[in-house]
Protein backbone atom coordinates (compact mmCIF):
# COMPACT_ATOMS: atom_id res chain seq x y z
CA UNK A 1 0.00 0.00 0.00
CA UNK A 2 1.15 3.47 -0.73
CA UNK A 3 1.17 6.39 1.68
CA UNK A 4 -1.99 7.91 0.12
CA UNK A 5 -3.90 4.65 0.36
CA UNK A 6 -2.95 4.24 4.04
CA UNK A 7 -4.01 7.82 4.83
CA UNK A 8 -7.34 7.28 3.06
CA UNK A 9 -7.90 4.01 4.89
CA UNK A 10 -7.26 5.69 8.25
CA UNK A 11 -9.56 8.60 7.42
CA UNK A 12 -12.38 6.30 6.37
CA UNK A 13 -12.03 3.87 9.27
CA UNK A 14 -15.06 3.77 11.59
CA UNK A 15 -14.63 4.25 15.31
CA UNK A 16 -13.27 1.32 17.25
CA UNK A 17 -15.07 -0.01 20.31
CA UNK A 18 -12.45 1.75 22.45
CA UNK A 19 -13.41 5.02 20.78
CA UNK A 20 -17.10 4.31 21.38
CA UNK A 21 -16.41 3.61 25.06
CA UNK A 22 -14.47 6.86 25.33
CA UNK A 23 -17.35 8.84 23.79
CA UNK A 24 -19.87 7.11 26.06
CA UNK A 25 -17.75 7.81 29.13
CA UNK A 26 -17.30 11.43 28.15
CA UNK A 27 -21.06 11.86 27.66
CA UNK A 28 -21.77 10.26 31.03
CA UNK A 29 -19.27 12.61 32.69
CA UNK A 30 -20.91 15.60 30.98
CA UNK A 31 -24.32 14.49 32.22
CA UNK A 32 -22.99 14.07 35.76
CA UNK A 33 -21.33 17.50 35.56
CA UNK A 34 -24.64 19.04 34.49
CA UNK A 35 -26.47 17.31 37.32
CA UNK A 36 -23.95 18.58 39.89
CA UNK A 37 -24.18 22.12 38.46
CA UNK A 38 -27.98 21.99 38.82
CA UNK A 39 -27.64 20.78 42.42
CA UNK A 40 -25.27 23.66 43.17
CA UNK A 41 -27.76 26.16 41.75
CA UNK A 42 -30.50 24.61 43.88
CA UNK A 43 -28.28 24.67 46.97
CA UNK A 44 -27.49 28.36 46.43
CA UNK A 45 -31.22 29.07 46.07
CA UNK A 46 -31.97 27.25 49.34
CA UNK A 47 -29.20 29.17 51.09
CA UNK A 48 -30.60 32.47 49.80
CA UNK A 49 -34.10 31.52 50.98
CA UNK A 50 -32.87 30.59 54.45
CA UNK A 51 -30.85 33.80 54.79
CA UNK A 52 -33.98 35.79 53.90
CA UNK A 53 -35.74 34.66 57.09
CA UNK A 54 -36.00 37.60 59.47
CA UNK A 55 -35.42 36.25 62.95
CA UNK A 56 -36.05 39.67 64.50
CA UNK A 57 -39.60 39.80 63.11
CA UNK A 58 -42.45 38.52 65.27
CA UNK A 59 -45.18 36.87 63.21
CA UNK A 60 -48.82 36.79 64.19
CA UNK A 61 -49.96 35.08 61.00
CA UNK A 62 -48.41 32.48 58.74
CA UNK A 63 -46.05 33.92 56.14
CA UNK A 64 -42.54 33.34 54.80
CA UNK A 65 -40.10 32.59 57.62
CA UNK A 66 -42.72 31.28 60.01
CA UNK A 67 -42.28 28.17 62.09
CA UNK A 68 -45.76 26.69 62.43
CA UNK A 69 -46.94 24.15 64.96
CA UNK A 70 -50.17 22.35 64.04
CA UNK A 71 -52.05 19.42 65.49
CA UNK A 72 -50.60 17.32 62.66
CA UNK A 73 -46.97 18.44 62.66
CA UNK A 74 -44.45 21.23 62.43
CA UNK A 75 -43.58 23.31 59.36
CA UNK A 76 -40.89 25.85 58.54
CA UNK A 77 -41.88 28.15 55.69
CA UNK A 78 -38.60 28.88 53.91
CA UNK A 79 -37.12 26.48 51.36
CA UNK A 80 -38.34 23.15 50.07
CA UNK A 81 -35.90 20.99 52.02
CA UNK A 82 -38.47 18.35 52.94
CA UNK A 83 -38.51 16.31 56.12
CA UNK A 84 -35.87 17.29 58.65
CA UNK A 85 -35.44 15.12 61.69
CA UNK A 86 -33.16 14.27 64.54
CA UNK A 87 -33.68 11.83 67.38
CA UNK A 88 -36.05 14.15 69.28
CA UNK A 89 -37.82 16.33 66.73
CA UNK A 90 -39.17 16.24 63.17
CA UNK A 91 -40.48 19.06 60.99
CA UNK A 92 -41.02 19.80 57.32
CA UNK A 93 -39.31 22.69 55.57
CA UNK A 94 -41.57 23.86 52.74
CA UNK A 95 -41.33 26.74 50.30
CA UNK A 96 -43.69 29.65 49.99
CA UNK A 97 -44.68 28.15 46.62
CA UNK A 98 -45.92 24.87 48.14
CA UNK A 99 -49.66 24.15 47.95
CA UNK A 100 -49.66 23.42 51.71
CA UNK A 101 -48.27 26.89 52.43
CA UNK A 102 -50.88 28.46 50.16
CA UNK A 103 -53.59 26.70 52.19
CA UNK A 104 -52.25 28.04 55.50
CA UNK A 105 -50.99 31.49 54.44
CA UNK A 106 -52.42 34.34 56.48
CA UNK A 107 -53.94 32.07 59.13
CA UNK A 108 -53.44 32.85 62.82
CA UNK A 109 -53.05 30.78 65.97
CA UNK A 110 -56.14 28.72 66.87
CA UNK A 111 -57.46 28.96 63.31
CA UNK A 112 -57.87 25.95 61.06
CA UNK A 113 -57.32 25.23 57.40
CA UNK A 114 -57.94 22.30 55.09
CA UNK A 115 -55.47 20.63 52.79
CA UNK A 116 -56.05 17.44 50.79
CA UNK A 117 -59.09 16.40 52.78
CA UNK A 118 -57.31 16.96 56.11
CA UNK A 119 -58.11 19.63 58.64
CA UNK A 120 -55.19 21.28 60.43
CA UNK A 121 -55.47 23.38 63.59
CA UNK A 122 -52.73 25.98 64.08
CA UNK A 123 -51.36 25.77 67.60
CA UNK A 124 -48.45 28.21 67.48
CA UNK A 125 -46.61 30.52 65.05
CA UNK A 126 -43.05 31.63 65.69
Amino acid sequence: MQQNEISNAIANETKSSAGDKFETSREMMNQEKSKIAEQLIQQNYFETQLKAIRLDKSLTEIDFGAFVSTDKGYFLIAAALGKIENKDFTFFAISDEAPLFKAMKGKKENESFNFRNNSYKIEHIA
